[in-house]
């Protein structure tokens, strides 16, 4: 054998060297971080405290207690299992790591998942997807978490036409009503957000084949208004009116701090056209009417709903990857210039 071919060799036998030491060296860095003590946010640790999560060999929920009458012992969750208890928590709450020491670093580098950094799972999902009124009760149409994952006849997804399981509803998420790209499903991300989804299923006794009035969205049809249709005319009047000081305007949202973020309804940052908050109106006039305006959640009227959804629709947003790859980056590219040029001419608000 010549000189040059066992250098040859040497240097491919090099490289795949490095490449081992390289993922030995990131699998121990997110061992680490699976190991490491978790930092809640503000709203987790209230949220986990509610439920009175500590390990143990078993575990007791106040939530049933009290809904029962009595205590109920159910499987009990070591110290690595609240980790990712907490962790899943932080992500619903606190997706791109604002409120974390190191950033998406401690929510699995997040931020690779998504295009936008103002949309986050707590939009839709209020109280961290545990939304309850004043009595203790779960908000109908609400789109509780706990429901997701005990897939409570709710496996059968009316858009795609196949059963999803909850990690798949997860990724759907990401990728559609964030914008952005689909993790692998046994990436710690999605498995630290099952981890929670689980948690508040069990600590709220959800069971199989049992229908909840928080679970999915709340859904307007045109029979549910008076008119039987739409007016995005009125709908853009009402959003003025009700909606802008924290949408804004044009739709794209507003950061005001860390945690007050009022996400985008158009625009770059915003949900895609694959979004089923863009082709089925009549679940985003539900979504809308369930949680705003903020403090005054179900005040609409379903012509009002349904109105300030025809809207919004009309707002540019993202085209979403199933238009394919080059019309999502030129849509994309086209809303971030098409403001600069109507402004120079004038004719934009």
């Amino acid at each position: 054998m010549s000189i040059k071919i066992f250098g040859k060799i040497l240097a491919v036998i090099a490289l795949l060297l490095s490449f081992y030491f390289l993922a030995e060296a990131k699998h121990q860095t997110r061992e680490n971080l699976r190991n490491s003590v978790v930092k809640l946010t503000p709203a987790c640790q209230n949220k986990l405290d509610e439920y009175a999560l500590t390990p143990g060999k078993f575990y007791v929920s106040p939530y049933l207690t009290q809904k029962s009458g009595h205590p109920t012992r159910l499987k009990g969750y070591t110290q690595s299992d609240i980790n990712a208890i907490g962790r899943g928590c932080n992500l619903v709450d606190d997706y791109h790591g604002w409120l974390a020491d190191n950033g998406d670093q401690d929510r699995w580098q997040s931020k690779r998942y998504v295009r936008t950094e103002l949309m986050n799972c707590k939009n839709c999902h209020r109280d961290i997807g545990d939304w309850k009124d004043d009595n203790g009760n779960h908000v109908e149409g609400s789109m509780g978490l706990a429901v997701n994952w005990s897939n409570a006849g709710d496996q059968y997804d009316i858009f795609t036409g196949i059963l999803l399981m909850p990690e798949l509803r997860f990724m759907q998420c990401g990728i559609n009503s964030m914008n952005g790209f689909k993790p692998n499903v046994l990436d710690d991300l999605v498995r630290d957000f099952i981890a929670y989804v689980r948690f508040l299923s069990a600590a709220t006794g959800k069971k199989m084949g049992v229908r909840y009035i928080e679970q999915g969205a709340k859904s307007l049809p045109p029979s549910a208004t008076l008119k039987h249709g739409d007016d995005f005319t009125l709908g853009k009047s009402l959003y003025n009116a009700q909606c802008s000081h924290c949408h804004g305007l044009d739709g794209r949202g507003q950061w005001l701090s860390k945690d007050v973020v009022y996400p985008p309804l158009g625009g770059p940052d915003s949900f895609n056209t694959d979004s089923r908050n863009y082709f089925s109106l009549g679940i985003f006039a539900g979504i809308i009417q369930v949680n705003m305006p903020l403090g005054k959640e179900g005040s609409l009227t379903p012509d009002e709903a349904r109105s300030i959804a025809a809207y919004i629709q009309t707002l540019p947003r993202p085209a979403g990857d199933q238009k394919g790859v080059i019309a999502a980056a030129g849509k994309q590219s086209l809303m971030f210039i098409m403001p600069h040029l109507l402004k120079m001419f004038g004719r934009y608000e």
